[in-house]
């Protein structure tokens, strides 16, 4: 999500240090709930504000933006084998920067990677970090190449941004798959410009949510060739939290009549208070936008526990006449134990439309219901 993708925080929680470049797979500092909120609600170093002015440019924003503070490129994939058996795929790479000067280049860049994989009673998260500047890590463009070691995002034509190759792996999991579409991208917000509270920050942010997959995972030693449809979102800024925000709900939801619906809610201390922001985009199965609104009703409906915290795992979307859906997740074990830990997984959709999508959310606290 914005992801948000998918856990920005994490990758800020790297900034701490600015020192020594950590290894591969593990962080630098030790993470806490409470530097996760302040991390990602402060502001330090001399990085550049979004702003409603700048129109997004490309193929220049498929690649990095290093006068920002915080970036992410996110894939969910929502997937099936030949026998129609489900399985949900996740790729994220963050990059963050170090409070220092900007003639520390490279240096006072820092790259995280989560990848995760879902099945039928199964789920496996993994991560990697690496700072900028060594060729461990790092994004080129063009022709687009975002990269964490082996775990890789790249354009396979260099002529174009599509078709992209996707691949991560461990000792016991991989996957490796082809990202193409014939659909254009879609801006989030106004014209790219996305309001993530109410002082009216926020973020640069687009989407591609047409995207047609094929390849293969490897799960335990068994290869299976899939095929299904991804949502990828591409999101940079230099703070879009106020301290009085706790988390967020992200759904990326694909109907099945084409369309494309993304919805999110930034969770004050308590909900519905006056500091929760929320939008809908809902996009045509043409890539036109049809709906941006934030008069919509979303509301959770069922709750399981979750690596002891109350994790929402149905929820209720409705837009007027229009719009009412339920997202239920498919398993509630989707628990990203990661050193930033939160709840993200593919979702089944019924109600006035059906379809798929996947779901993220964060902040969550032990015990909470909120």
């Amino acid at each position: 999500m914005m992801r948000q993708k998918s856990l920005m925080a994490a990758a800020l929680a790297l900034s701490i240090s600015a020192c020594q470049p950590p290894t591969s797979d593990s962080p630098p500092t030790e993470p806490s709930d409470d530097n996760y909120q302040q991390l990602l609600a402060g502001q330090f170093g001399d990085y550049q504000q979004a702003n409603a002015n700048r129109l997004l440019r490309f193929p220049e924003d498929h690649g990095a933006h290093p006068d920002f503070r915080m970036e992410w490129w996110y894939v969910t994939a929502n997937l099936e084998d030949q026998l129609g058996n489900w399985y949900g795929v996740q790729w994220t790479l963050f990059r963050s920067g170090l409070d220092g000067p900007k003639s520390l280049g490279d240096q006072r860049q820092v790259y995280m990677a989560h990848a995760a994989l879902s099945w039928p009673g199964g789920h496996h998260a993994m991560q990697k970090y690496a700072r900028a500047g060594t060729g461990q890590a790092g994004v080129q463009n063009p022709p687009f190449h975002a990269w964490l070691d082996h775990w890789q995002l790249r354009s396979t034509n260099k002529q174009s941004w599509l078709p992209l190759a996707m691949t991560a792996a461990d000792d016991q999991f991989s996957f490796d798959l082809v990202l193409d579409s014939d659909k254009p991208l879609v801006l989030q917000g106004q014209q790219g410009f996305s309001v993530k509270n109410t002082q009216g920050s926020g973020s640069y942010y687009y989407s591609h949510p047409y995207l047609e997959v094929s390849g293969k995972l490897n799960i335990d030693g068994q290869s299976i060739a899939v095929s299904g449809s991804a949502w990828l979102d591409r999101e940079w800024s230099s703070q879009f939290l106020l301290p009085s925000q706790q988390g967020w709900d992200w759904l990326a939801l694909h109907l099945d009549d084409g369309d494309k619906v993304m919805i999110y809610q930034l969770r004050g201390q308590q909900l519905n208070s006056a500091d929760t922001v929320k939008w809908l985009s809902w996009f045509d199965s043409a890539g036109n936008r049809k709906v941006l609104t934030r008069d919509f009703e979303l509301s959770a409906l069922e709750y399981a526990t979750v690596a002891q915290r109350q994790i929402p795992q149905r929820w209720l979307i409705r837009y007027g006449k229009e719009l009412t859906l339920e997202a239920t997740a498919k398993q509630a074990n989707q628990w990203m134990d990661l050193d930033y830990p939160y709840w993200e997984g593919p979702v089944d959709i019924s109600g006035s439309h059906a379809g798929v999508g996947y779901l993220e959310m964060t902040g969550y606290p032990l015990g909470s219901t909120d």
